[in-house]
């Protein structure tokens, strides 16, 4: 990143190289999910195939598969690992115009360790965003990938709620109201009025492991996720920066569509989209994270696409290398979570 500004294709394959080669070292050694996976793969593999593939599909066949062809569930994992990390690159590369500063926001912050334990959320995230990049070319492209990465991991269906969204906000005045109404959730965050409309959408949703995050609920076990954090700040700002110009008077009616980049607008408004899920679904910790977390995933994207954009104060670049040195700090050295990731507390 020092000395390109554009990564290459041999580059990007390089660093694809390099990090597999990192991720499949240390997964195995400090990733507190990977025992999960392991017995989940033996799970897997006990059932018949029609009952194994009854959730994720894609992914339960895979592994499924795999097991019955004899390969190992530590095998599969690392491989796994290996494609979604490659599959987020060129997601990355393509959103940012193969900005090498963007891959290193990515590669020095929390969004890397979600890739390094949440391995198959990591793919599916990295399938809806090229399901994104494709929003400029076909709708119907974006609504297909965004398909397939639900087949792996149901959080990828955040994507069809994105692009309703996204069919609201292509006039001005579906801006104004989007970004009015995520600053007064935001500000509304403090407090427990979202409680019971949260927990009411959650507990409407057919799926297991919600029932799950439901009872980790009613028995405290997660912290309330804070609505003010750094990382939330820093999306809010970001989006609203990157919404702004469609905010201000233009020459269109607001009958007619505000010209706009549909992959980029599409990253700006996921980011409100995250910060509003940590004041909606805080009576459910684990669910907001999960959430949060699918859109939080463009951060580096969003703000390479603020301080790239016509107009925009070099500052805002050098401000970027700060930013990805304070990030390095905070989630490769200052982590809790890594100096003590409390494998022991989760086994038990």
């Amino acid at each position: 990143a020092l000395w390109h500004e554009r990564v290459s294709a041999p580059m990007l394959a390089w660093l694809w190289f390099s990090m597999s080669l990192l991720m499949v070292w240390l997964i195995p050694l400090g990733s507190r999910d990977y025992v999960t996976y392991l017995r989940d793969f033996a799970d897997f593999n006990e059932l018949g195939f029609a009952e194994a593939v009854r959730q994720d599909p894609l992914y339960a066949s895979a592994v499924w598969l795999f097991g019955h062809l004899g390969g190992s569930a530590d095998v599969f994992y690392l491989l796994l690992a290996s494609l979604g990390l490659g599959v987020k690159l060129t997601a990355l590369s393509r959103l940012s115009s193969a900005s090498a500063l963007a891959l290193l926001l990515y590669v020095c912050s929390y969004f890397f360790l979600h890739d390094f334990t949440q391995l198959r959320a990591g793919l599916a995230i990295g399938l809806w965003m090229h399901a994104l990049a494709e929003l400029r070319y076909s709708r119907g492209r974006y609504l297909l990938l965004t398909t397939l990465a639900s087949l792996i991991h149901l959080q990828a269906a955040l994507g069809f709620g994105l692009f309703a969204v996204l069919m609201l906000t292509r006039y001005r005045a579906g801006v104004w109201l989007l970004c009015a109404g995520a600053l007064a959730i935001f500000a509304a965050a403090a407090t427990s009025v979202f409680d019971q409309l949260g927990h009411a959408v959650l507990a409407a949703i057919p799926d297991p492991r919600v029932e799950v995050y439901l009872e980790l609920a009613a028995q405290q076990v997660w912290v309330r996720p804070n609505p003010y954090s750094f990382l939330s700040l820093l999306a809010l700002v970001t989006a609203l920066t990157g919404l702004s110009p469609h905010l201000s008077p233009v020459s269109l009616p607001d009958a007619e569509p505000v010209p706009k980049r549909a992959d980029s607008h599409a990253v700006f408004v996921a980011l409100l989209l995250g910060v509003c899920a940590l004041s909606l679904l805080a009576s459910v910790s684990v669910a907001a994270f999960r959430v949060s977390e699918h859109f939080f995933a463009l951060l580096p994207v969003g703000l390479w696409l603020v301080a790239s954009r016509e107009g925009a104060s070099p500052w805002l670049r050098y401000g970027l290398w700060l930013l990805a040195a304070l990030l390095a700090y905070i989630f490769l050295f200052y982590s809790p979570y890594l100096i003590d990731p409390f494998v022991d507390a989760l086994d038990e």
